[in-house]
């Protein structure tokens, strides 16, 4: 199986901003981390237990990586400094207190396999699209309403009795492409791609190697993928 990079993977995630990564995370001791408050640039304490919680990794936006604690009401943002080179070779990333504005140093390491399945076949509905030009007449009325009603009245009794001099009407073609769904079947070949993707970060009290906390999560997804498929029909 093939193994990428980490700048390949977290590349995918924040151009997507919708893969979240659910797993656990245990803090070994009782945490503070900083949170802004709404409508603010001040930030105030979030307070959380030592303990064992299930946990979602959600890439917010490019320069935002959010924590949250399921069952806590507890959402914690990391900051990605803008220019932050994503390492490309050991699959590690390391980011500092004073960079994610948390009170932690940050470490991440993601590790990617992919795999495909063996091919398979199925007879699948389907459906195709023909168009056909189509034209029809359009006819508006010329009357001027600001015409007194009873003129307007005469020359609609005109119209009724078949005079052609009192019909005012503007009369023109129109053509215009008209689109036809058709519904059928057909053979189809295809397969699988797997993308298995595990992410483990640590957080340690800034300038040290101490362990506070640890994060431990995946995230699978699968992609069909058609080789070869017959005319719909």
């Amino acid at each position: 199986m093939l193994k990428k990079s980490l700048f390949f993977i977290l590349s995918i995630l924040f151009l997507t901003s919708c893969i979240n990564t659910k797993g656990t995370f245990i803090a070994r001791e009782n945490l503070i981390f900083k949170k802004k408050k709404l409508f603010s640039s001040r930030t105030k304490d979030v307070h959380v237990s030592a303990g064992k919680y299930k946990a979602t990794l959600k890439f917010k936006t490019k320069k935002k990586l959010k924590l949250i604690l399921n069952g806590e009401d507890n959402k914690i943002v990391f900051n990605i400094p803008k220019g932050t080179r994503l390492p490309s070779n050991n699959g590690t990333l390391n980011l500092t207190a004073s960079q994610t504005k948390q009170p932690y140093d940050l470490f991440g390491d993601v590790h990617t396999e992919y795999s495909s399945s063996g091919q398979q076949s199925s007879y699948e509905s389907c459906t195709w699209t023909t168009h056909r030009r189509e034209c029809r007449r359009v006819c508006e009325n010329k009357a001027d309403e600001r015409e007194p009603r009873d003129r307007r009245d005469t020359r609609r009794d005109h119209r009724r009795d078949g005079n052609r001099n009192g019909d005012r009407r503007n009369c023109r073609r129109v053509c215009e492409d008209v689109a036809y769904t058709h519904h059928g079947h057909r053979n189809v070949v295809y397969h699988y791609n797997y993308e298995d993707m595990s992410l483990a970060v640590e957080l340690l009290k800034p300038a040290s190697n101490q362990l506070v906390a640890t994060f431990k999560g995946t995230h699978h997804s699968s992609t069909r993928v058609v080789d070869h498929s017959s005319v719909c029909r």
